[in-house]
C-alpha cells in the first residue's frame, strides 16, 4: 500500500462507500489544482492506521493515516463531508468517550475536523457526528420558517442524510453550496429567485453549507411546497455550476480545468452545464 507523503496541499473528501458523487468529485477537482485530491470513506476512517494530534509553535494539527492517505492539517486546505452516517466503532467510541483518540477508529479525524479552521462543506459536531441525526419534523419547521409550505404529509424518520418525500407532482431538486443555489434536475437553468431566498434560508437555519432540496410549485404565485432535503445531494447532476461552486468554497484555482484523462472512471454526466 502506497503511504502519500502528505507535503502537497490536500483537499479531502469524505464519503460512504459506493458514493458516485464522491469519486467524480474527486477527479473534477483535481483537474483543477497541482496538489492531492484525497477521497476517504467512512469505512476507511473508522479503520485509520494513525490518528495522532499536537500542538507546536504554529498550534495545534493533527495527522491521520488511512487508506493509503497521511492527512495533515497543515497541508489540508479544504473538506467536503459526505458521510451521513456514523459506524458502528465510531457511534461506540463516542457513548463512551475518553476512547475516542485511540488509533483504528474514525471519531478523531471527524472531531478535530469541527475546530480545524480551514473551510469545511457540512462540517462534523462537537461530537464527530456528520450526517442527518434529526427527526423529519425537526426539517420541516426549519422549511416553514425558511418560507415553504409543507406538503400534505410526511413520513416520520428516516437516516443517511435523506429526508423521506411524499410524490409531488413537478417536484425539482436543487444543491445549496455556501451562498450559491443550483438546478439539478436542469442544470444551468436559472433558478426562480423565489425559490432561491428559501433555499439559502433554510440551508443556513441548519447550519449545512452543502444541502440538497426539492421542492414543489405550490397553488399560489411564488409559493414553494417544501418535499425532502438531503445532506448528501447527487452532485453528478449538477454538472459543472455545482463543482465551480464546491470548488471557490474550498479555495482551489478556478482556472479552466485540465482535459479529463482518456479513460475517465467517473460516471457520465450529460446536459446543459452553463452558468
Amino acid at each position: 500500500m502506497r503511504i502519500h507523503s502528505g507535503r502537497c496541499p490536500v483537499w479531502l473528501i469524505l464519503s460512504e462507500p459506493f458514493d458516485p458523487s464522491g469519486v467524480w468529485l474527486r477527479e473534477e477537482l483535481q483537474r483543477r489544482t497541482d496538489g492531492e485530491v484525497v477521497l476517504l470513506t467512512s469505512r476507511e476512517i473508522s479503520t485509520a492506521s494513525q490518528a495522532d494530534r499536537g500542538v507546536d509553535d504554529d498550534g495545534v494539527w493533527f495527522r491521520v493515516v488511512a487508506g493509503g492517505h497521511r492527512v495533515e492539517s497543515r497541508t489540508l486546505r479544504g473538506v467536503v463531508n459526505r458521510i451521513c452516517s456514523s459506524p458502528s466503532a465510531l457511534a461506540h467510541a463516542v457513548h463512551r468517550r475518553g476512547r475516542t483518540d485511540s488509533p483504528g477508529l474514525g471519531a478523531p479525524l471527524l472531531r478535530w475536523l469541527h475546530r480545524w479552521p480551514g473551510p469545511v462543506l457540512n462540517r462534523p459536531n462537537l461530537d464527530g457526528l456528520s450526517g442527518d441525526f434529526r427527526p423529519t419534523f425537526w426539517w420541516m419547521d426549519h422549511a416553514v420558517k425558511s418560507g415553504f409550505s409543507s406538503p400534505p404529509s410526511a413520513a416520520e424518520g428516516g437516516d443517511r442524510g435523506l429526508i423521506p418525500r411524499a410524490d409531488e407532482p413537478g417536484a425539482a431538486w436543487v444543491a445549496v453550496v455556501g451562498a450559491d443555489v443550483h438546478g439539478l434536475d436542469d442544470p444551468g437553468r436559472i433558478v426562480p429567485m423565489s425559490l432561491r431566498a428559501r433555499c439559502r434560508r433554510l440551508a443556513q437555519a441548519t447550519g449545512a453549507s452543502m444541502l440538497g432540496i426539492e421542492a414543489a410549485p405550490g397553488t399560489l404565485s411564488g409559493e414553494w411546497r417544501f418535499v425532502a432535503a438531503s445532506l448528501r445531494p447527487d452532485l453528478v447532476r449538477g454538472g459543472e455550476p455545482v463543482v465551480q461552486s464546491i470548488a471557490r468554497a474550498l479555495g482551489l484555482s478556478t482556472r479552466a480545468p485540465r482535459e479529463p484523462s482518456p479513460n475517465p472512471t467517473r460516471p457520465e454526466f450529460t446536459g446543459d452545464t452553463t452558468s
